[in-house]
């Protein structure tokens, strides 16, 4: 846009000074070529004005796209170290599944145990009283 802009302003310059290049070889007026003149150098005053805001504009331009470079690395590294968490609590709820799985059947291992016993006894005591 800006961009645009500027080319216009020259556009709009060099159709002047053709313009006015034109009228002085037709008819020599001391006074309309100094008003063609400050015209011509006030358009040269816009022209490097203009300039200078596109130069400001694709020097931002550049710092934005650094910082969203900046931003898209820190955002990977986030990535990153949340998938490195990620694997991290698997492995550990892993293995916290693995120890209660193990006490389940300790426990289990036990009770069973008992029941038989008490099973057993209860068999050997009935067998007895016959």
């Amino acid at each position: 846009m800006e961009q645009e802009h500027l080319a216009e302003l020259k556009r709009q310059m060099a159709a002047q000074s053709e313009h006015i290049s034109k009228a002085l070889q037709l008819r020599m007026n001391p006074l309309v070529h100094q008003r063609s003149i400050a015209y011509l150098v006030q358009c040269a005053s816009q022209i490097q004005e203009q300039e200078q805001r596109v130069s400001s504009l694709l020097e931002r331009r550049q710092e934005i796209r650094q910082e969203c470079i900046r931003q898209q690395q820190r955002l990977e590294l986030t990535e990153q170290h949340r998938l490195h968490c990620l694997k991290d609590y698997i492995a550990v709820e892993q293995v916290r599944q693995s120890n209660e799985a193990d006490r389940d059947w300790i426990a289990r291992s036990v009770w069973k145990e008992r029941t038989n016993a008490s099973q057993i006894q209860a068999m050997s005591k009935s067998e007895g009283k016959i």
